[in-house]
C-alpha cells in the first residue's frame, strides 16, 4: 500500500511512498509508517496527551505522514481530519485492504441457550455454504 493510495479517499494527494504501517502511539512509529495524532481523553487527576505534541518523536523515528486535527505546516505529507480516532480507523482499514467485506456476522440474543444455538450455526453454516 502506497500513501498515495492511503491518502485518496480523503481527496489527499500524496507521494507514492510505500506505507509499512500506522501508529497512534509515536513510540511505535518505525520506518516507513503513518502517525496519527489523536487528541487525549481528559482525565479527572491528569492533564490529557495530546498525540500532537508527540509529532517531532515520529518523525525522529521514521514517520513518512502524519494525521492530525490541526492546521499544520509539516515537513511530510500532513492529512487534517476533523476526528483522529475515526481517520485512524478508517485509514487502518484500508491498509489492511478493507478486510471487513469477506466478513459474515451472525448474532445471538436471548436470555437461554445462546452457546449451544452458536454452536451448531459455527458447524451448520460452513455445512451449508453460508459461510
Amino acid at each position: 500500500m502506497t500513501l498515495q493510495e492511503l491518502f485518496a479517499p480523503f481527496g489527499q494527494e500524496a507521494p507514492p511512498l510505500p506505507v509499512a504501517g500506522l501508529a497512534w502511539d509515536s513510540r511505535r512509529v518505525e520506518r516507513g509508517f503513518v502517525f496519527v495524532a489523536i487528541p487525549g481523553v481528559p482525565l479527572p487527576h491528569r492533564k490529557p496527551l495530546d498525540g500532537h505534541a508527540f509529532i517531532p518523536e515520529a518523525l525522529g523515528r521514521g514517520a513518512i505522514a502524519v494525521v492530525g486535527e490541526r492546521d499544520l505546516t509539516l515537513p511530510v505529507p500532513y492529512l487534517r481530519v476533523e476526528d483522529a480516532r475515526r481517520a485512524l480507523a478508517l485509514l487502518a482499514r484500508r491498509y489492511h485492504r478493507e478486510p471487513d467485506r469477506d466478513l459474515s456476522l451472525f448474532g445471538v440474543t436471548g436470555s437461554k441457550g445462546k452457546s449451544t444455538t452458536a454452536a451448531l450455526l459455527h458447524h451448520l453454516l460452513p455445512r451449508a455454504a453460508l459461510l
